[in-house]
Parts: C-alpha cells; structure tokens; sequence
C-alpha cells in the first residue's frame, strides 16, 4: 500500500482595521497548545483559522473571527492569495480585510490565543505569524498602489507633511494636542462668525470664510499628525460611514432610526 500522500489545506487570515490599527494575538508559546500546522507558536496573528468542508470563504472568516474574538464581522473582502508552507504542511491562505464589525476582542481560545491587543500599522509586534505578514505586506501594498493612484490622497498626504514646518515644539508634548484641540474650536468659531456677519449684517466676509476654513484644515492635519492618522483614512471612514447611515441618501426615517453615539456625552 503506497503512503498517504499530504494534502494542501485552505485557511483564511482576516485585517480587522479600526482607526488605522489591526486586531492581532498572540499564539500560546506551547506548540501543542498554539494550534498550528505552520509552527506559529508563540508569534502574533490575525484571526483566522481552517476552511471546514461546506464553508464559503466570507463564512468562514466570519466564524473564525466570533470563535476567536466574540466580534461579529460584516462584508469581509478578499485582498489576498498565498501560498504558506512549512516542512510538514501547506495551506492556501485567503485574506479578508474588515472595516464593518460589532464587539470587542475577548480571549474565547485561551489555550491558543492568550491576549489580543491592537497594533498600528506602523508599529506592528514581532515575531508575526508567517502567513499573517503575508496578509498584511500584501494589505499595505495594495493601500500604497491606491495612493499612488489618488492624488487626493498623495496631495493629503502632502499637505499633512507641510503642516509640520509651521509646528512648535511644546513642552510637555501633551501640551501639543491640547493647543490643536482648542484651536480647531477656535477657527469654527470663526467661520461661524464670518457667515453670521455675511448674512445677517449684510457685511460680506467670504473671504474671511475662506481664510478660516484653511486654518481650520491645518488644525484637523495637526491632529492628524498627531495620533499617526492619514487625514485621508479619516475622510474615507466618514464616507463609509455615512453611506451605511445613508444607503439611499439623506432620509428623514433613515436619520431618525440611526442610533450615533455623542463620544463628548460619554
């Protein structure tokens, strides 16, 4: 009788992404605890796991992803294909990229993932699960070839970048953030103001507007600047959150049923 032969498996690796961070845990230290045909133990991942007989691929990340984490996924999209092998296994690893989801992350396998934390993109643990890196430098390849695209986005970016040379250097840095969160207040003001003058006095201040509404933007890119944030990211993440809001456009039901949390009331 000729020996079994080893068969390739299929797995899937979900980027859950939540204000430019990702969702990674840490693969228990025991091989035999870590779960892992391709020796991941003791290395961060993304959720993720084994393809069952009868899944789709989106219904696979999203049962992976509420065993692991308790967190209920909605639209994962498919950003990669790789091909990850070790001596003894070989799997074809489908990676998801999730922006849409409900929960918080809970430990719901502690004997193979003890912890998950989240991670900026430009701050990542080491080491990484193999086939999560793939996901990951693939995720990021495609995210610079749609700025390279956009020149929105390059010209965000470049604006981001300029905004910095008229920064001065504060002392303690908390300091910093403090000045730019008052003074974005400050500037709306001002543009308020310069409407009410505009309409009410008769006493045109478009100009004024204008002027405001710049400084207002340089503010918005400091902070930006900041926590690390791409102001691009921001706008796309306003978008996608009021098409889901919106799908038709502005309702008056759609407004009324929408439950939006007031951050500054909680």
């Amino acid at each position: 009788m000729e020996p079994l032969k080893k068969r390739v498996g299929a797995g899937v690796g979900i980027v859950i992404l939540k204000d430019n961070k990702i969702l990674l845990g840490k693969r228990h230290d025991d091989p035999e605890k870590a779960d892992s045909e391709l020796s991941g133990e003791g290395t961060w991942t993304m959720p993720g796991g084994k393809i069952d007989f009868g899944d789709t691929l989106q219904g696979a990340a999203k049962r992976e992803v509420f065993e692991e984490t308790g967190i209920i996924i909605k639209n994962p999209k498919m950003i990669s294909i790789t091909n990850d092998k070790t001596s003894k296994a070989q799997f074809i690893t489908m990676g998801f990229l999730v922006t849409d989801f409900e929960g918080i992350p809970e430990v719901k396998e502690p004997d193979e993932i003890t912890e998950w934390r989240w991670f900026a993109l430009d701050n990542l643990p080491s080491p990484l699960f193999s086939p999560s890196a793939k996901i990951l430098e693939n995720y990021k390849q495609i995210k610079k070839q749609k700025t390279n695209q956009n020149p929105l986005v390059s010209n965000l970016k470049q604006y981001q970048e300029q905004c910095k040379r008229t920064n001065k250097v504060f002392e303690p840095p908390e300091m910093e953030i403090l000045a730019w969160g008052l003074g974005i207040s400050g500037e709306a003001g001002d543009v308020a103001g310069c409407i009410k003058k505009t309409y009410i006095t008769k006493d045109n201040q478009l100009p004024g507007i204008k002027e405001n509404l710049g400084d207002t933007m340089w503010y918005i890119a400091m902070i930006c600047n900041y926590y690390g944030w791409d102001l691009s990211d921001i706008i796309q993440e306003n978008i996608n959150k009021l098409e889901k809001r919106y799908p038709k456009g502005f309702t008056y039901e759609d407004a009324q049923k929408e439950k939006r949390r007031d951050w500054n009331e909680n």
